[in-house]
């Protein structure tokens, strides 16, 4: 049985980062969702929409050694006024200013907060709620390797796959908090579809391209057990599929450039 309300889901940009130019986004609230989220979730019954993914901001909501979900709350609120299942991602990229990703209380603190979190939210639910703890692992942990998202204390040795492990074992600790706090909750991970095209015609080329194709799938296959075998278990796999056209370092469009995001190697818009 499907844990969701309808196939079709809405969703809403939320991320809470540090972006490379040091300034704190908030993107519900800049784009005004969150002052609108009413108005947003009666706009999705007249297509049959009946589920949207909405953000929290672990960043946003844990202040001064306390959390603040009132605004959870006004968008649980909101929807339940109008129908609308939320799923929730709980890390949109964004943690608090004092604590990085590899500092001891990293995953301990993150834990805390999603079991938080799950308690608070238990209530509104008579149905199992859906928890996303760390958007896009695959996605984050490559923008940390190159600096789309600042990390003063990642190793140098392997960037993209140490902050995937970290960012995986934080997930898996997430998740026990979570059910500890409501043991009927569904885990949800998220990453984008992507496909990354070669430059040339080269068996050299085409080999680089497709074990870059091959790392999108890696935090599913740490999460699964099937790599880092030490690791835990899905309970739900989401594909990002974004309408996305690219071009290469050459102005041309690939090919087979689609609705999947598809990405050429060294193009400055990966």
């Amino acid at each position: 049985m499907t844990p969701f309300s309808s196939f079709w889901q809405a969703g809403y940009e939320g991320a809470d980062h540090v972006n490379p130019h040091g300034e704190a986004l908030a993107m519900n609230h800049i784009n005004a969702h969150q002052a609108r989220c009413a108005e947003d979730y009666a706009a999705l019954k007249p297509f049959a929409i009946n589920t949207a993914r909405e953000s929290v901001g672990w960043r946003l909501c844990e202040r001064d050694d306390s959390y603040d979900f009132s605004s959870v709350a006004q968008r649980m609120a909101m929807a339940k006024q109008h129908g609308i299942q939320l799923s929730w991602t709980i890390c949109h990229y964004g943690w608090p200013s004092n604590v990085s990703l590899f500092d001891a209380d990293f995953i301990p603190r993150f834990a805390a907060f999603c079991g938080a979190l799950a308690g608070f939210l238990a209530p509104w639910y008579d149905d199992a709620p859906v928890y996303s703890p760390i958007n896009e692992i695959s996605f984050l942990s490559w923008g940390i390797s190159v600096g789309l998202f600042a990390l003063p204390d990642i190793p140098q040795e392997d960037r993209a796959d140490a902050a995937k492990q970290q960012l995986v074992r934080a997930t898996l600790a997430a998740c026990d908090a979570i059910w500890q706090a409501d043991p009927r909750a569904r885990i949800l991970h998220c990453d984008p579809l992507i496909h990354i095209v070669p430059e040339d015609e080269s068996e050299a080329s085409q080999q680089q391209a497709e074990s870059m194709c091959e790392t999108q799938y890696q935090a599913w296959d740490m999460l699964s057990g099937k790599r880092n075998p030490e690791l835990g278990v899905i309970h739900a796999i989401w594909i990002s599929w974004a309408s996305i056209t690219t071009t290469t370092i050459n102005g041309k469009t690939p090919a087979t450039a689609g609705s999947i995001g598809t990405w050429v190697m060294h193009s400055a818009n990966r």
